[in-house]
């Protein structure tokens, strides 16, 4: 008889099981596993996965398996934090982080640059200084394709306050946000508008080359909004 794993926002079903993570072959070797000794205690776990109401996973599901070891479920990462639409990073083994960065959640008030750039933010500190520029295009790519998608971008000012800027494409509109609250001597606010479109641009000034991202068709007065620069390294 099949069980089935109920993932919600709620705290009552996560009561019913104790939930690991599995980080995938690549980092959890079947070598490792006989060394610890747990090849013995370590089954296979023919059960549903039920995100928020969405199917993630099957019983026979051989690419994200659900384990079993001494009663607990242990469930894929990357599938759990996917299907509820975050995103999942692996950094280098030395510096030992697994990031899931879910567009929903509460960011810290004191949002550093290191915690931001190894969440998977894009990260501008200075015109010089920037850190994961390439998912901006890989959300640009994403909008192009209709394919549902988001992005955060944390600006930090000359103070080192953060201010952060989201957009969430979804059913061919782009909801935007920018949180300037943690910004000391900025307007304290958060601004939101629905966009139509997010448009390319490149440009040149003072000899260095950049692409604006600009979300146009935004608001009742479909006004544009600048995203983000990024210049030519």
């Amino acid at each position: 008889m099949q069980e089935m794993i109920i993932l919600g926002n709620g705290g009552n079903e996560m009561k019913k099981f104790i939930l690991g993570f599995v980080l995938g072959a690549s980092l959890f070797s079947l070598a490792r596993i006989e060394a610890s000794g747990w090849l013995e205690e370590v089954v296979l776990y023919p059960v549903k996965l039920l995100v928020n109401g969405k199917l993630a996973t099957s019983a026979s599901d051989t690419d994200y398996p659900v384990l079993n070891y001494k009663g607990s479920a242990y469930v894929p990462i990357r599938l759990v934090a996917e299907t509820m639409n975050a995103k999942v990073i692996f950094w280098d083994e030395e510096e030992k982080v697994i990031s899931i960065n879910d567009p929903r959640a509460e960011l810290p008030r004191s949002y550093k640059p290191d915690l931001a750039r190894q969440n998977g933010d894009v990260v501008s500190i200075t015109e010089g200084e920037a850190y994961n520029e390439s998912r901006l295009a890989e959300f640009a790519l994403n909008v192009e394709h209709h394919v549902d998608d988001w992005v955060r971008i944390v600006r930090y000012t000359m103070e080192g306050d953060p201010i952060i800027r989201m957009a969430v494409y979804a059913d061919g509109v782009i909801a935007y946000s920018a949180d300037s609250t943690r910004d000391r001597f900025g307007g304290a606010e958060n601004r939101k508008a629905e966009c139509a479109s997010l448009v390319r641009t490149a440009g040149e000034a003072d000899g260095k080359r950049y692409t604006d991202y600009t979300l146009t068709g935004c608001g009742p007065d479909r006004e544009s909004i600048n995203l983000y620069r990024w210049f030519a390294k």
